[in-house]
C-alpha cells in the first residue's frame, strides 16, 4: 500500500508538473491554451509527472544525507 507521504509526493509533482506545462506554453505562445489544445498538455502532464517525482525523491534523499 502506498503512503500518505508517497501520494503527497505524487500529488506534488503532478501539480509542479502542470504549472511547468502551462508555464512554458504561456512563454511560447503568450496566449492561454484553447480547449481542443488541453488534452494534450493533460497528456504532456502526466508523462513529465515521474520525472518531477523522481527529482523531488532525489532532492530529499540528497538532502538527508
Amino acid at each position: 500500500m502506498i503512503s500518505y507521504r508517497e501520494w503527497r509526493l505524487i500529488f506534488i509533482s503532478l501539480i509542479i508538473s502542470a504549472i511547468v506545462t502551462l508555464f512554458g506554453y504561456y512563454l511560447s505562445s503568450w496566449r492561454l491554451p484553447y480547449l481542443s489544445e488541453i488534452r494534450g498538455y493533460i497528456s504532456f502532464t502526466i508523462l513529465l509527472t515521474p520525472l518531477t517525482y523522481a527529482l523531488i525523491k532525489l532532492y530529499l534523499f540528497e538532502r538527508r544525507r
